[in-house]
Formats: C-alpha cells, structure tokens, sequence
C-alpha cells in the first residue's frame, strides 16, 4: 500500500476550464452554481433540460431500471422546449460564457460519450437527477467545490480514473447499469456511494479519502474492486450487498470501518488489509470463501453473529486489540461471539498480540485450525481473566478432537494459568503451585529439579546431625548413609527405605528427623507425579 498520492501514476497536468467543454454547457443550459451551496430550483431546470436532450424514453431498460431503484427523471416540465429550442440555448450559453469571439463547436449529439475528461470545474458541480445514456467519461478531471451525482442514472460505463474532487463526492441513491471505474481517483472532502446500485462491475483502485465515506445499503451486481485504496476517517458498508466476487486487499482504513449487515454472496477477500481502529463485521453472511489472510486489525475487531457459510482464513492476520482513549491503551478482544462458522476456518500462524478473542456461543467446526505458538499468544492482557480462559478452553476442546495433544496442552495450560488469576487466593493457590512447580504438567526439568532438590538438601541435614551425634555421643554413620537415607525417603514409594533402614532404624531417629522424612516422601510421590506427567505429555504416552 502507498502512503502517498504521489506514488501512484501522474495526474493529467493541463486541464481545459469547464465552460470550454460543450457538455458542461448543455447539462447547465438553465445557468451555473456559483454558490456554496446547491440552488435546488436551478437544478431542477437543469435536470430537465438535460433530460430532454438524453431522450429519455419510457420503457427503455435504463429507465425501467432506474424505475426500480426509485429514481424518475423528469423532462416533461419545460413546455415548448424543443430540440432547435435546446441548440439556440446552448449557442446563447456558449457565447454568454466564452465570447462572441470564441465560435461555439458542434453541439454534441444525444448518443456520443459524454466526455468531461480533463475538465476543471470552478463551480460546484451538481447533476443531481439526470439521466445519462451513453458512457460518461470523467478521466482527469477536477472539481474545485465539489461534484454532486445524487439520484442519477448510467446506462454506460462511468470512469473516474484520475479525476480529483475537493469537497463533496456524493453518488447518494444512484443506478449504474453497466461498469464503475475509478483508479487513482482523490477525494478531498467526504465521500457518499449509500444507496447506489450497480449493476457491472465497481473497480476503484489507487483511491484515496481525506473525509468521510459513506456506502450504506450499496448493491453491486457484477465483481467489487476496492484495492490499494486508502480512507482517512470513517467508512461505512452497513448493509450492502456484494453478489459477486468482493475484492478488498491491501487497503488501509485509517479510522473505523463497517461492514455490519453485509451480505458476500461469492468469494471475498481483505487480505493484507490493515484497519486502524474498529472493524466490524457483525451480522454479515459470508456465502463464498471469506479470507482474511495477512490483515491487521490494530484494534476492535467484531465478528459476532457473522456467517461463514464456507471456508474463513484467517491465516497469518495480526490482531493486536488496542484502543487509546485520553492517552490510556486498553484492549480491545476480537469478538466472534455467537459466529456462526459453517465451513473450515482457519486461524494459523494469525496472532492475537494483547487480547485473547471472544468465541462464547460460537459454532466452530472440529477442524478448525489454530496456531499453538506462543509468540502468536499475548502473554500479559489487559482483559477480564474469565474471557480469557474460555477461549483457552474452546480452543483447546477443539484441538483435543484433532487429536493434537501438544497443541491441546498449550492451550490447557494457558487455561490452567488463567483459572489461577480468578477467586480468592486460597482457590487461586492449587492452579499457581501447579503451573510453578510443572508448567501445568509440561515441563519434566521442574519436578525433576524438585526432586533433587528434595533429596540434596535434608541429606546436607542428615549430614549434619548425624556429625554432631557422632562427636557428641560417639555414634558412627557411614559416609554415604545421609545420601541414602533422603534418597529412601524420597522414593519410599519403591520400597527402599524398608529394604535398606528398616521400621526400627526409623523410629530411633530424632523426632524432628522423622518429620522431615515424612515431608520427603509426601512431596516425593507429588514431584514423581509431576515428573510422570511431563514424561507422559512429552512423548505422548498413553
């Protein structure tokens, strides 16, 4: 993704002022918008003059379409005027603007392309309502106040490439019967595409957004292309509608993003997409494979009540569930709560860097994939311990299944670890002793340790009660005897201390001393236990 408009392809440089184009004379036969603001009954006029001289039929597919999405034009509200009355309109208009001097082209005819390309509007653009029957070209140009297309119908291709508007970029409720394109195309001001139907393809690549985008309910028929793009504050897909296959890679959405609602009836794609603040995704139906690979969601991302109907990859994208509010970071979880994965899901090698994500009442399949690296786990959160542990625990109910018990394990001591951090200490204290003393019965170097430990230091003890009642009372002890005396005590289990010390030897050793060869074997048997299970999960004994 570039971070620029310069690094995409250059603008067309030398731009023709728009009262030297013979369209933009006949679409604003009525006058211009000089104002700020829209003058509606100016408009209106326009509209019908405009529409007058397009032809439009009643009946024509376009307009039946159109029809259909709720839009009429009118262009029976000018009586009298005629199409010689139009001609003397437009040469009056182009002599009033560019001077008797400056012969006046050939008016266009109703089925030649519309051609604005390389056109530099000084004026608040608007065309709010006409029809438009033939390719409507825009390629290059610019709109100093803004450019207004609500309500409007397209029969043909309608290409944007390369046009820059500052302001206003407003497609609200508009038909397109053929293909959109827009590469390169920079919006300086809010965008707005709600409502509007498409009924080709929607290809906008090298876009770029300074304010506001607005594309609720939009309906597009044919492929979606939303590539290389770039949205500096709030975009907004509720509700839309993508019949054929969504393509959303390698954009970047600077601020909140929403797809709540939408409906993916082929494949779509947002791989290696990065989303800067919220992305939701709430409720959608994803009816083809949905993938995800490679995304970045830097804070909330929502998945809850989604469907995935086929294949989710989630595969190597980054969750990091972060959101700063008053300079205060505080997680953000990834929810897909109540997610509804029908088909594989894969979620290897994704990470989750602060939070753990939220999958209660979710439906996952049993071969769901999930990465058992640690390095794609956070460590510390900043996240309610419970939400935590129950995804440890799905998770690790779904890998057990598999039959992955090293994967299953990573998740059960993930679980176990959390499960230390909810109650009062005492219920706190059995899952920490656990987790510090085995790893939650991974580790074979801890009880291992444990064990020594327990045999090395009561033996130095032995060591040294048994020199002081030698000195003191003449009582020899071999060398080696305070050595195998811990080591019996330790491993009673195996019946040493019986074989070689005897219930009598026993019993004639200090009170103290017996306490501490009780102490030895109960923590022997509990260590050798342990040690058991890090043997058993280490090479997957059964």
């Amino acid at each position: 993704m570039r971070d620029d408009a310069t690094d995409a392809p250059a603008r067309q440089p030398k731009l023709k002022p728009a009262n030297e184009n013979p369209w933009y004379v006949l679409m604003t036969l009525a006058g211009e918008q000089e104002g700020s603001e829209i003058d509606d009954e100016l408009q209106k006029r326009n509209a019908k003059l405009w529409n007058l001289y397009s032809r439009v039929v009643p009946g024509s597919s376009g307009v039946e379409r159109a029809k259909k999405h709720g839009l009429v034009f009118e262009s029976d509200g000018t009586r009298g005027v005629t199409s010689r009355k139009i001609h003397d309109g437009f040469l009056r208009e182009w002599n009033k603007r560019n001077g008797p001097d400056t012969p006046a082209p050939t008016m266009p005819r109703p089925e030649e392309q519309v051609n604005l390309s390389g056109t530099d509007f000084e004026n608040l653009f608007s065309v709010n309502n006409m029809y438009f029957n033939t390719e409507l070209n825009l390629k290059g140009a610019r709109f100093q106040k803004g450019a207004l297309f609500i309500e409007c119908g397209f029969v043909r291709t309608v290409d944007l490439s390369d046009a820059e508007i500052s302001g206003r970029a407003d497609f609200e409720n508009s038909c397109f019967s053929a293909d959109v394109y827009a590469e390169n195309l920079n919006i300086v001001g809010n965008f707005d595409f709600g409502g509007a139907a498409v009924d080709g393809n929607l290809n906008m690549t090298w876009v770029l957004v300074s304010g506001p985008a607005c594309m609720e309910k939009l309906v597009v028929k044919g492929d979606t292309v939303f590539e290389r793009c770039r949205f500096c504050q709030s975009c907004d897909f509720y509700g839309s509608k993508f019949e054929g296959s969504a393509s959303f890679n390698t954009n970047v959405f600077t601020e909140s993003v929403s797809f709540a609602g939408s409906d993916f009836s082929d494949r779509s794609s947002f791989s290696m997409t990065e989303f800067f603040e919220t992305a939701d995704f709430s409720g959608s139906d994803f009816f083809g494979v949905a993938t995800f690979r490679g995304a970045s969601f830097s804070s909330e991302a929502k998945f809850s009540t989604a469907t995935f109907h086929d294949r989710a990859d989630f595969g190597e994208a980054v969750f990091r569930g972060r959101s700063k509010k008053d300079a205060v970071e505080s997680a953000s979880p990834t929810r897909f709560a109540a997610t509804d994965f029908k088909g594989p899901v894969d979620f290897s090698y994704a990470k989750f860097t602060s939070s753990y994500p939220d999958f209660s009442g979710a439906v996952m399949p049993e071969k769901a994939a999930f990465s058992a690296r640690s390095k794609h786990w956070p460590d510390a959160i900043k996240q309610g311990s419970e939400q935590a542990k129950d995804c440890c625990a799905i998770v690790r109910h779904i890998l057990s299944k598999q039959g992955l018990p090293e994967d299953e394990h990573f998740f059960f001591r993930r679980e176990m670890h959390f499960a230390g951090q909810i109650g009062s200490w005492w219920q706190r204290f059995p899952y920490r002793a656990f987790g510090l003393l085995s790893d939650y019965g991974h580790s074979i170097a801890r009880p291992a340790i444990a064990l020594f430990a327990l045999w090395l230091v009561p033996a130095l003890v032995y060591m040294a009660v048994f020199a002081w009642e030698g000195a003191l009372h003449g009582k020899e002890h071999g060398m080696f005897e305070p050595f195998g005396l811990s080591f019996s005590n330790v491993f009673r289990i195996f019946g040493f201390q019986r074989t070689h010390f005897g219930a009598d030897y026993v019993r004639d050793l200090h009170n103290a001393l017996e306490g501490l060869a009780a102490v030895q074997t109960i923590f022997g048997f509990v260590f050798l236990f342990l040690l058991g299970l890090g043997l058993r999960q280490r090479f997957r004994l059964r």
